[in-house]
């Protein structure tokens, strides 16, 4: 089972926002993460008109410092973990923070990296497939950012915005 648990975010300012989105990260719950998030990849994010959507950002934090991660649309990584087969009649790890609602807290830690990139590659392709191109794009880009932090034994953390 994915092993998430509670951890508290450092707010340490070190880099500058020049070239991400103004006012995102730094909107959201009143928190300034907009520095501290200047490494995520944020091409996943829907904007309906009225700023953006709700998303997860999966990320590594190295020595305080975010230094890498991927910020996906919620609508995204619902689809997602529905496409993520059962286990003996359950959800498990992903499947079952997400299809449960388990996610209440704000930040979560993933140490068991290789029981969730198993997780993504088993996922029903088809089925995420016959969505759209979107769906798709941003389960491969999780999913080569899941194998980058499995193949450097990094552990992951996880944001809800």
């Amino acid at each position: 089972m994915i092993c998430y648990n509670n951890s508290n975010i450092n707010s340490e300012r070190n880099t500058q926002m020049s070239e991400k989105r103004d006012g995102y990260y730094s909107s959201v719950f009143g928190n300034d993460y907009s520095e501290e998030f200047y490494n995520i990849d944020d091409r996943f994010m829907v904007d309906v008109g009225y700023g953006e959507e709700p998303s997860y950002i999966f990320y590594l934090k190295k020595d305080g410092k975010v230094r890498k991660g991927i910020d996906i649309w919620e609508g995204f990584i619902e689809v997602i973990a529905e496409l993520i087969p059962l286990e003996n009649g359950r959800f498990v790890g992903l499947a079952y923070y997400i299809n449960v609602g388990m996610f209440e807290d704000d930040h979560w830690h993933i140490d068991n990296v290789k029981m969730l990139y198993e997780q993504l590659r088993v996922v029903d392709l088809t089925a995420l497939q016959a969505k759209d191109k979107e769906h798709f794009d941003a389960y491969s880009a999780l999913l080569d950012f899941v194998k980058e932090m499995l193949e450097s034994g990094n552990e992951i953390d996880v944001m809800k915005l």
